[in-house]
């Protein structure tokens, strides 16, 4: 018998295993509320996915308690404590409020970590599973939970170096909430808030107004509703769409005032497109109509005008987005608020990226001048990083897509905007040819849980990878999980899922189904030429395998769209080629432009079409010249689906290829290692764990990770020492 340990499901695959549960795409809502309470644990997801509220299936709550029951009296007295303190306590913070002489105190603990039930985590204690916490705190009779709650919170006003930095404000509000001190609790929630903001600690801060608002009944202040407004916004950039939305239609169901309606109408727009539901462009509608003929404060329309741009935006319409934005500026200009001047410029400089005009996007987005706070310093280098990648300036694009990241990586928006930009800084190195880089950005990313699109399209872009690698069943399963983020939602972030798909149907020779998802993601809103050429390719692509299929129109859409900036050029070039009736000088120009473009894929690929036109007009010499420079890029990228095709067509047009690695070659080439991972093989041999090759090889661990386990699948290896020895049985490493 083998013991097999299956790590946590992330939120993909949590939602993955809900729609195999139910046999449909299960509700975003469901997904969330399973997600977050089961931390991952299957076993646990399909319990939770039974009940239709938080609470746990009655099943699940027994077979909890019963582990529970087996403790010793004095250390179930003490898990009871620890419960109340929340899923995690400190050390001392537990033993001030639990009141035991240190002996006993530990004694409990240890009988409560021997069983699983608590596990130590650093200076204290963790539930061992998020339910075996909600099924004791939820054992706790009121009375005790109410006067645990108490002691917490005089403990930690007493002492806050009882809990760890900067968490005894929040920590402080949920326990005078808990104990019913309604004053208290949301004083302390106030402060806890304005400390999260400080800390650009989004998530928290929207949590924590949440839980200020509950305590604050309504009252039309405008105190009460500038925090309503700042949760809506920490809501919306910590990834917590369902909460946007909930809040929102709480307050409408009450707000009077004009400028307050219209930007409620606003964020619930927003938070309708993120969840991809319908009714997103009529909330926008119904902001604009709002402010219209309305005496609004001009601050306060120059909010709602700013939101809503970015809206029209996401939604497709660049012109509406541009006026509104304009109107948005205009009003910041003269009310000297910088901020809100320079997010409503990157909105109007985003809209001409949406228009095909790269360079005079990038020329606005430098004139933003110095973005503040790390929300607008990020959305900037966002921008700054699509354009520059559609300009064929990659290497500019990296650069800006990592300083974005560094200024968001420690803040509440890491999920969305941080998960988009790490999309962005994935797919530059995807097309320099950095395709083990980008897996590990991708795979840092997905560590952070990002919610719907976002989420969904780094599954697509680590899909696109393992297909142009050979590995057709990584890029299927990660199609799935893609599509159990984004769902049937048509918006940009589907457009790299449907992709996906499109290149997997192809791979299967299901040339209908290409089609099918060639014609669904040409119906995504928002589409920039960057996005929209690559599709007409594919469609351009599908087309010629099936030409008798219901007809795609791509020729006239093709006709309207500009071609500014190499990638574009290169993606028309290219569709000129396929399209041609003379194919052969087409290709030709589409080789030259892929090559001006930086992406050695997309070359390959050219010059393998390129030299499959020059052996059908008896061009021989010709053909295995542009074959010899397609198989080494195809190679050095580890492309071995396209490898192999190249080859294939070498051997059917008899042309010698004159390169790949030959009978006799050295056992490392015939293996296909590169030559990182042979630096990699090496250090794995002479023992080095991932962080000391990091720190050997000046790359981050995670990349680490993945080149061991590409060395690993390429040996066939199961384990580390399994690795090293195949090196040493090869003498890879011979007088090294």
């Amino acid at each position: 018998m083998r013991r097999i340990d299956v790590p946590p499901f992330d939120r993909a695959q949590t939602a993955e295993l809900l729609a195999a549960l139910s046999g449909g795409r299960p509700p975003d809502a469901l997904v969330d509320r399973v997600y977050r309470a089961s931390g991952g644990n299957p076993l646990f997801a399909g319990e939770l996915a039974r009940t239709e509220d938080a609470r746990l299936p009655g099943g699940l709550r027994d077979l909890l308690l019963d582990r529970f029951g087996e403790l010793p009296p004095d250390a179930r007295d003490l898990v009871r404590t620890a419960a109340a303190g929340g899923t995690r306590v400190s050390h001392r913070l537990l033993a001030e409020v639990a009141r035991l002489a240190e002996p006993d105190l530990v004694a409990a603990l240890r009988s409560a970590t021997d069983a699983q039930v608590l596990v130590a985590d650093g200076d204290g204690y963790a539930f061992r599973h998020s339910v075996m916490h909600q099924a004791v705190a939820g054992d706790l009779l009121p009375a005790e939970r109410t006067a645990l709650h108490r002691v917490y919170a005089a403990a930690l006003e007493r002492e806050p170096g009882l809990t760890e930095p900067g968490r005894a404000a929040a920590e402080t509000a949920f326990h005078w909430g808990e104990a019913g001190d309604t004053e208290r609790a949301r004083s302390a929630s106030l402060r806890a808030a304005d400390a999260a903001e400080a800390m650009e600690a989004q998530a928290e801060q929207a949590q924590l107004l949440m839980r200020a608002l509950d305590l604050w009944p309504r009252d039309g202040s405008p105190e009460r509703f500038e925090v309503v407004e700042k949760a809506l916004a920490a809501a919306g950039w910590s990834g917590e769409p369902l909460r946007v939305l909930d809040l929102a239609d709480r307050e409408l169901v009450e707000e009077i005032d004009p400028g307050r309606t219209a930007l409620l109408h606003g964020h619930r727009g927003m938070a309708l497109h993120n969840l991809g539901r319908d009714g997103a462009l009529t909330a926008f509608d119904e902001a604009l109509e709002t402010l219209a003929g309305a005496d609004t404060a001009p601050l306060a329309r120059a909010r709602v005008l700013d939101l809503v741009a970015a809206g029209l935006m996401l939604r497709g319409l660049p012109e509406r987005a541009r006026d509104t934005a304009a109107e948005a500026m205009r009003i910041a200009s003269d009310l000297g608020e910088r901020r809100l001047l320079s997010n409503a410029s990157t909105t109007a400089a985003t809209v001409l990226a949406q228009l095909g005009r790269y360079g005079d996007a990038l020329a606005a987005l430098d004139a933003t001048g110095g973005p503040d706070g790390t929300v607008q310093t990020a959305r900037v280098h966002l921008n700054r990083a699509e354009v520059l990648a559609a300009l064929g300036r990659h290497e500019e694009a990296i650069s800006a897509a990592r300083r974005g990241l560094r200024a968001i990586r420690s803040a509440g928006p890491a999920r969305t905007l941080g998960a988009l930009l790490a999309f962005r800084l994935a797919a530059a190195l995807t097309t320099t040819g950095r395709w083990t880089d980008a897996e590990a950005e991708i795979a840092t990313a997905l560590d952070l849980d990002p919610p719907g699109g976002p989420g969904g399209i780094l599954h697509a872009l680590r899909g696109e990878i393992a297909l142009a690698r050979g590995d057709a069943g990584m890029a299927r399963e990660s199609l799935a999980l893609a599509r159990s983020l984004t769902g049937p939602a048509q918006g940009w972030e589907s457009v790299p899922v449907d992709r996906l798909d499109v290149r997997i149907a192809l791979h299967d020779g299901r040339t209908a189904d290409a089609r099918h998802a060639v014609a669904r993601a040409l119906g995504a809103p928002a589409l920039t030429p960057a996005q929209l050429w690559p599709l007409l390719v594919d469609g351009a692509r599908v087309e010629a395998r099936d030409p008798g299929g219901d007809p795609l129109h791509l020729d006239d859409l093709a006709e309207r769209l500009p071609t500014d900036g190499a990638l574009c050029t290169a993606y028309a070039t290219e569709y000129a080629a396929v399209r041609a009736v003379a194919p052969g000088a087409s290709w030709a120009a589409a080789v030259a432009a892929w090559d001006a473009a930086g992406d050695s894929l997309a070359a390959s690929h050219t010059r393998l079409r390129a030299a499959e036109a020059a052996a059908a007009s008896g061009d021989r010499d010709t053909a295995a010249r542009l074959l010899r420079t397609a198989v080494r890029q195809a190679a050095d990228l580890g492309a071995q689906a396209l490898t192999e095709e190249i080859t294939l067509l070498a051997r059917a047009a008899h042309l010698d290829l004159g390169g790949g690695p030959a009978p006799d070659a050295a056992p490392a080439e015939r293996l296909g290692l590169t030559g990182r991972e042979l630096e990699v093989l090496r250090l794995i041999s002479a023992g080095s764990s991932n962080r000391a090759i990091a720190e050997k090889l000046f790359i981050s661990p995670k990349t680490a990770s993945v080149h061991v386990s590409r060395i690993l699948a390429k040996l066939g290896a199961a384990s580390r020492g399994e690795a090293a020895a195949t090196a040493h049985r090869l003498r890879l490493f011979d007088g090294q």
